[in-house]
């Protein structure tokens, strides 16, 4: 269930960030890398949600630990990442498509 929403979101997610119009190649891969930024840490909560639902040795654990027990979620959510990053990836390459065909299509009607 993680990997499908986490699946998901590497596909609505960069396109509500950077949005349909722009033309930037800039500001689509700043897009991408804040969201795979943001999935790392959807991920993380993700499992440490699902992890919560053990028990007591969780909270305990970050009562303990806090960055120790936040560093295992995020290392549970990086194993995640190898099902999302070829996701995201071809979602950035389509993107990146669509930002050079609107560009093109701009200068087309510029030159008119």
């Amino acid at each position: 269930m993680p990997l499908v929403v986490l699946g998901f979101l590497a596909v609505v997610l960069p396109r509500i960030l950077v949005g349909k119009r722009t033309l930037s190649q800039g500001r689509l891969a700043l897009g991408i890398f804040v969201t795979s930024l943001l999935l790392l840490v959807i991920g993380a909560l993700i499992f440490a949600g699902f992890s919560a639902d053990g028990g007591a040795e969780v909270m305990a654990a970050w009562e303990e630990a806090p960055s120790l027990t936040a560093a295992a979620f995020l290392g549970m959510s990086a194993y995640a990442a190898l099902v999302w990053v070829p996701i995201l990836a071809l979602v950035w390459f389509a993107m990146a498509q669509s930002v050079e065909a609107r560009k093109g299509a701009a200068l087309a009607e510029k030159a008119r």
